[in-house]
């Protein structure tokens, strides 16, 4: 495997009566092109309506050498330059920040219940309490009569 941005020299190959043979020179030596190691590539989905006037446009990404990536939308002379390095630490970083947003999010359901369960026992001694100071108001109201009529 050729590393990214390093070259290297192979012999040109052409086809004669349908086989693959090595092109020579004028001396009968092979001839030799140096190839460098970018890679290009094209996504396969294309950009939603997030990306305002790129929506619809498919992204290519180039492997360049010194470690750098390439992205930019395709028809377009954007482009945008990042370090691998810098790319893996995103996405480090990335995959952590969603780790702890998914146990926050479990310890807010938690939370929610236990404070659901707290509003509804508020709720119960509330009613309780009121039923309780009916219940004297209206036995006060009778103790008061019965002594008036006595």
């Amino acid at each position: 495997m050729i590393e990214i941005g390093k070259s290297k020299t192979i012999k040109v190959r052409t086809k004669k009566h349908g086989k693959l043979v090595f092109k020579t020179d004028a001396d009968g030596n092979p001839e030799t092109k140096v190839v460098c190691a970018e890679v290009v590539r094209c996504t396969r989905g294309e950009l939603d309506g997030h990306y305002g006037r790129d929506r619809g446009r498919k992204l290519v990404v180039r492997l360049k050498a010194g470690d750098v990536i390439e992205i930019w939308p395709m028809g377009t002379r954007q482009r945008y330059t990042a370090e691998i390095k810098s790319v893996f630490s995103w996405m480090l970083r990335n995959a952590a920040n969603k780790a702890q947003l998914e146990k926050a999010r479990e310890r807010k359901v938690k939370v929610e219940q236990r404070r659901s369960i707290r509003r509804q026992e508020a709720r119960d001694r509330r009613f309780r309490e009121g039923c309780r100071a009916q219940t004297l108001k209206s036995l006060a109201g009778h103790e008061i009569k019965s002594i008036g009529q006595a």
